[in-house]
């Protein structure tokens, strides 16, 4: 993960007598950043102070934390709708013959109110 200029760069910005605890902590980042890796995390966010501490800020979650939360894949779809075209007549067959409709009324909120009026009867889209 370190490569010789971001060693170089760590030791010039950390005093000459703060070295060791800089040699400490850049060999416990190398650790970090293994297991990191190991456990299957995309990746760490790390800063040096002057003192030569290093302190690790945010760590990715890994792929068995990713599995237990439940999270969707990647490429999960997660309104196909707003990228389909508009099929009117395909929804007009929803609602049957001999059924009343249904009235849309639109708020300048940001939701939308639908009134159904009486004996009314809508299948929900497949």
């Amino acid at each position: 993960m370190l490569d010789g200029r971001m060693i170089l760069r760590c030791h010039l910005f950390v005093p000459v007598w703060y070295w060791p605890v800089l040699w400490h902590y850049l060999a416990r980042l190398e650790a970090t950043a293994a297991l990191a890796r190991a456990e299957g995390r995309k990746g760490f966010m790390w800063h040096l102070e002057k003192n030569g501490v290093i302190r690790v800020s945010y760590m990715d979650a890994s792929a068995a934390e990713r599995a237990a939360r439940g999270e969707l894949p990647a490429g999960f779809d997660a309104a196909p709708w707003a990228r389909l075209p508009l099929d009117a007549p395909a929804f007009a067959g929803e609602i049957q013959p001999g059924w009343n409709r249904t009235g849309i009324v639109l708020f300048p909120y940001r939701h939308q109110t639908v009134f159904v009026l009486s004996g009314t009867r809508v299948r929900a889209p497949p």
